[in-house]
């Protein structure tokens, strides 16, 4: 192990936050008292060498993790939680930091890429706020045709907001109650949004895109402040579903495509379309193609299919992929201008957890060496004789 040539106290609390564990349990774990850890975390007391490798042996972090100085990113924008109020805090502090490293990961390739520029219409201006549905209607219009976006289900839409500058990536956040995190300003200029992995279907993962979109393009001026308003953050999160629901179901197509308001109907136009049933159901009500008593009554029906805990073609539906920040360290590694050893000194990340933010392969920056596996000649004494193989005398 190289030595550590200073340690940021920090880096520490990021690093255990980001393995979901308390002071407390950590301490034990690496066999010192809380208040100690607490010291390392604040600064009042740097640790040895040997207890650095130890606890990041415990966290399995690499050791430079924890003499990265911390970035300030003055300029970025408020955060966007989906399903905040509900997830826990140790799920969210996870998070957290993942998002912190997914900055450090755009930073570091837009020294040596050109990403799409970005293409996002204001489109909540100052009043968002205020916005009906009839003007989230017409805002989710607005973006289809400034996106020459044409009639019918939404093309790819990970590949959709990407080639319109807003970079993705997903991770793990081990809970079902954080869908997704999105930013609107980054100090880069590229927005982006941070999606699950954990258990979301393809439809409700196009939702979650589609939700995180309408901050980028919606609530842009909500400011941080704001958000900490318990009935101003259900208010945006209302607006943000009901223009998922708007982009991914446009009134007038949807409802010509609908032959009949039924649950089977629904389960036919859910592979083209790649939109929930549930949220068809309530599309319906917003359109009122079903009233209040029709739509519950479906949702009842709706139950006793067993559909609450997986819909039917949940499996059949690909996911979609982020590839910006794929397709950007894989080009490094090809053209030489990197090696995995050089990409891991640039970003002392733990190896998972980048590989994961940049959706490569398992291995690509930790490639297991080849294995050559040869027999071994055994003595002569111990060895029968093959005698028409031996080697012709010359």
């Amino acid at each position: 192990m190289s030595a550590v040539s200073s340690f940021v106290g920090e880096r520490l609390t990021q690093a255990r936050k980001a393995r979901g564990v308390s002071a407390g349990d950590f301490a034990d774990m690496v066999g010192l008292d809380r208040v100690t850890i607490s010291r390392y975390e604040t600064g009042k007391m740097d640790p040895k060498p040997s207890t650095i490798y130890k606890m990041a042996e415990a966290l399995n972090f690499p050791t430079g993790y924890f003499s990265r100085e911390l970035n300030s990113r003055e300029g970025s924008g408020p955060l966007f939680w989906r399903a905040r109020l509900t997830a826990p805090v140790k799920m969210r502090e996870r998070t957290a930091v993942r998002l912190e490293w997914l900055e450090d990961i755009i930073e570091f390739l837009e020294e040596y890429f050109d990403f799409p520029d970005m293409n996002l219409p204001d489109l909540g201006g100052h009043d968002a706020l205020t916005l009906s549905e009839n003007a989230l209607e017409n805002a989710a219009a607005a973006l289809r045709q400034h996106w020459s976006v044409s009639s019918g289900p939404l093309p790819n839409s990970i590949g959709l907001v990407e080639a319109n500058g807003v970079l993705v990536s997903r991770c793990s956040t081990d809970t079902a109650k954080l869908d997704a995190v999105s930013r609107p300003q980054h100090s880069s200029g590229h927005p982006y949004m941070l999606l699950s992995r954990d258990g979301d279907s393809a439809c409700r993962q196009r939702f979650d895109v589609c939700h995180e979109l309408a901050h980028l393009v919606i609530h842009r001026n909500v400011t941080e402040s704001m958000m900490k308003d318990k009935a101003t953050y259900k208010a945006v999160e209302r607006q943000a579903d009901y223009f998922a629901s708007c982009l991914l179901l446009p009134a007038q197509d949807f409802a010509d495509e609908l032959f009949a308001p039924t649950l089977d109907a629904f389960m036919t136009m859910k592979e083209r379309w790649r939109v929930s049933i549930a949220a068809m159901i309530m599309r319906c009500k917003a359109l009122e193609i079903l009233d209040k008593d029709q739509a519950s009554r479906m949702f009842i029906a709706y139950s006793r299919r067993g559909w609450r805990n997986g819909e039917p073609l949940d499996s059949a539906i690909e996911k979609e992929s982020p590839t910006l920040l794929k397709s950007s360290i894989e080009i490094l590694l090809e053209q030489n201008v990197y090696s995995s050893d050089e990409i891991l000194g640039r970003l002392p990340i733990p190896v998972y957890d980048l590989e994961q933010l940049c959706e490569l392969d398992t291995g690509t920056l930790n490639p297991s060496p080849p294995v050559d596996v040869q027999p071994k000649l055994k003595q002569k004494g111990n060895v029968v004789s093959l005698s028409r193989h031996k080697k012709p005398q010359s």
